[in-house]
């Protein structure tokens, strides 16, 4: 009889009573596991109700028991298998057909590799939609290579997606990729292979004959002076019509007559409107002479207008000879390129650089700007320039449409924001002959806003403000204006992440040198004559007037403008933050001693726990834990204790808090309607440091990283907002509704998360560059004035120390996970008769064995806790006093509920009277 089908590729975990099972190593293809197949992990079993991929099978209630990477098997047979007779013989026969060494067994879009269990040795597997092909050699799936055609794309290209076999061309060269990309230009051996490259340049061919010069003489007879002056001369000259001719008078004449001539032939006739000497020449020669300057209205340049010696235009002359320019940088997407036509009047002392608008070219001089068409930074320069008429205003506008924030970073390409910039600046600044500017206008973020990028935005504008300031023509003291977008309302109602954009680049305004910086709201401006409604986000031209001159106005007289008041943002932080404990104030178990790090997680201080496995570290709460803010009293330390440079791939170091699902509720997680919210902290390490974030669910099937770096000994204010997770299941009761986790360190079991998006099955806590704190002993980081609010704000730095809780309401906070009736910073176990509780029992003449009472707690606690007894005499746990006979006697703790407990214990001697006394600790965190 032919035994049952069965699959048991690989290994499965489920948990106790746990609804899907999970797989490390098969794929669970609809031939080896279907709806009605069985599953059997040791003596249990269970049908298979769903397959949702490769790896994940759904399941009734697991009654085994929790079970981690241990063998199965799935017995075949669902009736989905079953076929008549006739069906199953010619199943039978194709079967037969398909079993050759020379049929593929065909891999799909979502597989890597070939099933194990398919195959046979000398059969080959391919994947049609990528080329790949295996081979199986003793029983094991062998990788060969991507047998592919070739896919002419045409001339390479930064925005197209290439995957291997595409071929490109790239100035006269031609490529083939052979790893799949988007964006790394060719030749890159790492992406693309040579498939014909651009030949050698010809041989140089011979010397051509020798073109026309100028100069050139002429004997005709003519006086020096003014007018048309006809010249007979040789022919084959270099001059064309229009060029500047000064002839010069050799003989019969002392002195010399230019102006524009006309030539052809031997005729060349100059109209001269420039005269030296007189008399009349009968022998000339000829030069070509430049334009005259566009002042040079007289016969001499201190007669010329706009000249100090022109009485009758002083402001003009002073001007002219002005050494006190204002520079102003302008940088953005489209709103800062657009100029539609538009007729004004420009200030006369404004000078605009004639940069393009092209990713990598450089402007080459200063011109007059237009008066027939209008933009943003050119209204705003000429407001400037207007309330200095005495000094010259230089505008820079280097802006390019439709691009994100990243572009801006230095190394960026296609297009490089930042060598633009730096291109033009320099360029610009040395056609002026000054060396510094002297202000910055930003509007970008159209690109941005509700996209993937935005809760990263304002890291990334600070990196690019630091690139600024790192410049030597960017003095520290540069005022710098952010324009917000246009309002949802503004736009047609289909943009609200406009409103939410707008709010981010005002505290983009507020957070970091605010004293320099104003947020310039174009959303003031509402309807349809300042807002395209055939471009939404852009404005009209009447619109980027008006927004140009408001600019110019808040230049100068502006008031700065917080965009959200600090006692708003600090109530919020005071009652709402998502995190307890946040700033390290309580520290009910420890009372500040040490606490070695455990695989299982040991309490550091309260609310947060240690996690570790290969290296070995201590931590514990330190007072005065920054140099640089006296503010924050207390901070969280971890140092290294016992070294590992070298991780083992389940290796790890975290410093975790669970959260209490009703503190997350107000973020709507795993809803349509989830929002975002800030987590902000301190950290200082003794080295550099590239460490991860990382928030999760309850079930670790919805994780998001987020990446921060520091330099060695350096106070750091680390800012990082998440977005919400629409899906997934976030508890929002008294159970745990989300983990926030600091990575210190993480074996590459753990490190391989793609940081700043929600993963599902994530295994690990960071990526890959994640520094191994634990790589030297003393390493030490030091966390504290962990803020995390709902939304987009987060308090301004300087605020930071003022958001702590007052003590007595983050003890009454820490009381609700951790209880003692120890009084606060003594440790529990400690020799201490200070708030025993005691129970005193005298009976007239009945005997006592055993005594017990009530315990009450100050708060009502999230769940049940544990409860465990101490010794006031000894410290010994699980122990009371019996103050009769001086000795510990065994207590039992029952009846525990959310708000107290009933303990008592059996007297050492039996006796008429006794007392006993206990402290205890109540823990449900």
């Amino acid at each position: 009889m032919t035994a049952l089908g069965s699959y048991s590729t690989g290994t499965v975990s489920v948990a106790a009573g746990g609804t899907i099972v999970t797989g490390i190593g098969p794929i669970w293809s609809d031939e080896n596991a279907r709806p009605g197949d069985i599953l059997q992990i040791g003596n249990f079993q269970s049908v298979i109700s769903d397959k949702t991929d490769t790896t994940h099978l759904v399941i009734p209630p697991w009654g085994g028991g929790a079970l981690v990477g241990v063998a199965y098997k799935i017995w075949q047979v669902s009736p989905q298998r079953f076929a008549g007779s006739e069906s199953l013989a010619t199943v039978n026969k194709l079967v037969a057909a398909f079993n050759t060494s020379g049929y593929f067994v065909f891999v799909d879009i979502d597989e890597t590799v070939p099933d194990p269990s398919l195959g046979d040795d000398g059969q080959y597997a391919f994947q049609p939609t990528t080329g790949k092909t295996w081979v199986k050699s003793a029983g094991v799936w062998a990788y060969l290579g991507i047998y592919k055609a070739f896919q002419l794309k045409g001339a390479w290209s930064g925005a197209t997606a290439y995957t291997v076999g595409d071929v490109v061309t790239l100035s006269g060269s031609s490529y083939a990729c052979v790893l799949d990309h988007t964006n790394h230009t060719p030749p890159n051996a790492t992406y693309w292979q040579v498939l014909a490259a651009k030949g050698d340049p010809g041989a140089t061919g011979g010397a051509g004959p020798t073109g026309a010069g100028y100069g050139g003489t002429s004997t005709t007879s003519l006086a020096i002076g003014a007018g048309s002056k006809p010249f007979t001369t040789q022919a084959g000259l270099a001059y064309l019509t229009g060029a500047r001719v000064r002839a010069t008078a050799t003989a019969g004449a002392t002195g010399w007559l230019e102006g524009v001539a006309t030539y052809g032939g031997t005729s060349l006739t100059i109209n001269a409107d420039k005269v030296s000497g007189t008399g009349t020449g009968t022998a000339w020669n000829f030069n070509v002479a430049g334009e005259p300057g566009a002042s040079g209205a007289g016969t001499g340049d201190m007669l010329a207008a706009n000249n100090l010696s022109d009485l009758a235009n002083k402001s003009a002359a002073r001007l002219n000879l002005s050494t006190d320019p204002i520079v102003i940088l302008t940088t953005g997407q489209s709103n800062f390129v657009r100029d539609p036509t538009f007729a004004w009047t420009p200030a006369g002392n404004l000078f605009e650089w004639n940069y393009d608008g092209v990713d990598g070219h450089t402007g080459t001089a200063f011109v007059a700007p237009s008066g027939s068409s209008v933009s943003a930074p050119r209204k705003h320069a000429s407001e400037v320039a207007k309330a200095n008429p005495l000094r010259k205003v230089y505008l820079i506008n280097v802006a390019i449409s439709g691009i994100p924030i990243a572009q801006w970073i230095s190394g960026a390409t296609s297009p490089g924001m930042w060598t633009n910039i730096t291109n033009n600046v320099t360029a610009a600044l040395t056609a002026i002959g000054v060396s510094t500017i002297d202000a910055l206008l930003w509007w970008q973020g159209n690109a941005d806003q509700g996209g993937a990028t935005e809760y990263n935005y304002q890291t990334t504008f600070e990196a690019v403000m630091n690139q600024f300031k790192a410049q030597s023509w960017f003095p520290r003291a540069t005022p710098v204006m952010i324009v917000g977008l246009g309002s949802n309302a503004d736009n047609g109602g289909g943009f609200p992440a406009y409103d939410r954009f707008n709010d981010l680049l005002r505290y983009c305004a507020d957070q970091t040198d605010s004293e320099l910086r104003k947020f310039v709201d174009p959303s003031t401006f509402p309807g349809a004559t300042y807002w395209d409604p055939a471009l939404p986000g852009h404005m009209t031209a009447a619109g980027y007037y008006a927004l140009g001159q408001m600019m110019g106005q808040e230049f100068y007289s502006g008031a700065k403008k917080t965009s959200v008041p600090a006692s708003a943002l600090d109530a919020l932080a005071r009652n709402g933050s998502l995190v307890r404990n946040g700033f390290q104030s309580i520290d009910q178990l420890n009372a500040g001693a040490a606490v070695a790090f455990s695989a299982g997680g040991a309490r550091l201080t309260d609310g947060w726990k240690g996690f570790i496995t290969g290296p070995a570290a201590n931590g514990q709460r330190v007072a005065s834990p920054f140099s640089t803010r006296p503010d924050i009293p207390f901070g969280l330390k971890a140092v290294i204790t016992t070294a590992k440079g070298s991780l083992a791939s389940t290796d790890f170091m975290s410093i975790v808090q669970t959260v209490e699902g009703s503190r997350i509720k107000c973020l709507g997680m795993g809803t349509n309607v989830a929002r975002q919210f800030s987590l902000g902290f301190f950290v200082n390490s003794n080295v550099a440091f590239v460490g991860y974030v990382c928030v999760r669910n309850t079930g670790a099937d919805r994780t998001f990283v987020r990446r921060y770096s520091i330099a060695a000994n350096t106070d750091t204010f680390i800012p990082l907002r998440f977005p919400g997770c629409p899906d997934g299941t976030w508890a929002n009761d008294t159970t745990t509704g989300m983990s926030v986790t600091f990575v210190l360190a993480n074996g590459s079991s753990f490190n391989g998360l793609t940081a700043d998006t929600w993963l599902t099955s994530a295994a690990g806590t960071s990526a890959s560059d994640q520094t191994n704190l634990g790589a030297t002993l003393s390493n030490a980081i030091t966390f504290s004035g962990i803020v995390a609010v709902p939304g987009l704000y987060l308090p301004p730095q300087d605020h930071w120390g003022m958001i702590q809780r007052p003590d007595v309401d983050e003890l009454r906070d820490a009381r609700r996970y951790i209880e003692t009736s120890y009084d606060y910073g003594v440790a529990p176990g400690s020799v201490s008769q200070v708030g025993e509780e005691i129970l005193l029992l005298t009976m007239s003449s009945a005997t006592i064995a055993q005594m017990g009472g009530t315990a009450r707690f100050k708060e009502s606690k999230r769940a049940t806790p544990i409860v465990t007894a101490y010794s006031p005499g000894t410290g010994a746990s699980g122990k009371v006093r019996d103050l009769g006979a001086a000795a510990d006697v065994t207590a039992l703790a029952d009846h525990i509920g959310l708000n107290g407990f009933r303990w008592s214990a059996s007297l050492s001697v039996a006796g008429a009277s006794d007392a006993l006394s206990m402290h205890w600790t109540a823990i449900c965190d």
